[in-house]
């Protein structure tokens, strides 16, 4: 199919229900049917219980018929194992699948793009941007997940003399201390000989870390908070931390640091997250970023910067953003904020059949003061006055008339509520969500990837 490397492959199926999108991952496969064990069930009849098999090897898409009764058909063409290509049509009973081809595109487009706009929220960051990029001296990011700290970090490493260098981003919370450590601060492991005649049967091999293998780069640490105490103390004292100081070493002997956490270092001192020395050492340079709902002036530039970023990464026809899509964006509840809005507008774009994306084409974990699209129609439905507290603290959307989505739907739109909510609430800790709405951490995790809210996390 011509990917690059690790490029995903998206399969959209549509059937009766709202379109469901699939990303599958080199190596990754799924069975589509209308009952478990299928991991993306359908409620139509003309399916069979396990009707197919889609794998992505990360060179070719192979869909495998699984003895389904009404069969599967490529372009029109009954098979029992075929090799898809981008745009292609796959039909399993009733419904249709299309398979779209992940491209080398930058997922997300120019980072600038994100803190940019017309709102005033972004002023501070964009006003302090050029004095941030002219210094060596350590920044601290703060907002909460998904606002785009990381995306910050890159444009002022791009603005400055470090530029040439690489930037590397890291999220500290996102393995144990031991592997985290190693990254950082290096480990030694002892080796075997090369080979007979050597006179060496172990060898000792320095492994540099992080914070020694990007001179005259930047570091980007993600969730610094969420290190451990230890690695914290470690850090402080870490010579990158001077860069920039009077006195220090020379700016191209070490990354310049720029730490991210959900909220400003002198508060996650205060509350015991983050080591004092490291808050006091960073606390000099600190910006920032606000939540979406803070800048809902921006949303409608943000959501074309997306989309044409979405319609490059999948080698999609050009669209459009109806305005109900938009009226429907500049109401929504964002509790995963940039990246949540990434991800709508990249499964809009999938999924849209027409020249122009409508409401129908959203996902249903799109929540709109206490709504969501209908299933069917696209249409918004609800109250409009409740909040999304309210809802994840136990309220169900009421009926209204006979063409509400159905059981299914409504628990599916309920308990994707919950889960965002529970995430938003823990900064997207998922071990701390699972606490938080005391389901177990694996169920957590499978809601998350049946519901295509993985990306969100």
């Amino acid at each position: 199919m011509g990917a690059g490397v690790g490029a995903r492959v998206a399969l959209v199926l549509y059937c009766r229900e709202q379109p469901r999108l699939v990303l599958l991952s080199p190596g990754q496969s799924v069975i589509a049917g209308r009952e478990p064990p299928s991991e993306v069930r359908l409620a139509d009849t003309s399916l069979s219980r396990q009707h197919a098999r889609f794998a992505w090897d990360g060179h070719t898409c192979m869909v495998t018929d699984l003895n389904s009764t009404n069969g599967t058909r490529v372009q029109g063409c009954a098979v029992s194992e075929a090799a898809l290509r981008a745009g292609q049509t796959v039909s399993l009973g009733a419904c249709n699948a299309t398979i779209f081809l992940e491209s080398g595109a930058a997922r997300f487009g120019p980072p600038e793009d994100f803190i940019w706009g017309g709102g005033s929220a972004m002023r501070d960051a964009r006003a302090r941007l050029d004095a941030l990029s002219g210094t060596d001296a350590p920044l601290f990011v703060s907002g909460v997940a998904g606002v785009g700290k990381a995306a910050f970090a890159r444009v002022v490493h791009a603005r400055s003399r470090r530029a040439i260098g690489p930037f590397t981003v890291l999220r500290c919370g996102g393995a144990d201390a031991t592997r985290i450590g190693a990254l950082l601060f290096g480990e030694h492991r002892v080796r075997d000989g090369t080979g007979p005649g050597t006179g060496a049967d172990h060898v000792p091999e320095e492994i540099p870390g992080l914070l020694e293998a990007n001179p005259g780069g930047t570091l980007y640490l993600g969730d610094v908070d969420l290190l451990s105490r230890e690695l914290q103390a470690r850090l402080s004292r870490s010579r990158a931390l001077a860069c920039g100081r009077t006195g220090s070493s020379a700016p191209a002997d070490h990354p310049r640091l720029i730490l991210g956490g959900p909220r400003p270092p002198a508060d996650l001192a205060a509350s015991g997250a983050l080591e004092l020395e490291l808050a006091q050492r960073v606390c000099a340079e600190h910006v920032r970023i606000p939540a979406l709902d803070e800048r809902r002036a921006d949303i409608p530039r943000l959501a074309e910067t997306f989309l044409a970023a979405a319609l490059r990464r999948w080698q999609r026809a050009s669209l459009a953003l109806g305005s109900s899509v938009i009226d429907v964006l500049t109401q929504a509840l964002w509790p995963g904020n940039l990246r949540q809005l990434q991800e709508v507008i990249e499964h809009a774009a999938l999924v849209c059949r027409t020249s122009t994306i409508e409401p129908r084409d959203l996902p249903v974990s799109l929540t709109v003061h206490g709504t969501v699209p209908n299933a069917a129609s696209g249409d918004m439905r609800g109250d409009g006055a409740a909040s999304q507290e309210s809802l994840a603290g136990g309220l169900v959307p009421p009926l209204e008339g006979a063409d509400t989505p159905d059981f299914r739907a409504r628990v599916r739109a309920y308990e994707v509520r919950l889960i965002l909510d529970g995430l938003r609430k823990t900064s997207g800790n998922q071990r701390a969500a699972s606490r938080l709405l005391r389901i177990p951490l694996r169920t957590l995790a499978h809601k998350i990837k049946e519901y295509g809210i993985k990306e969100l996390v």
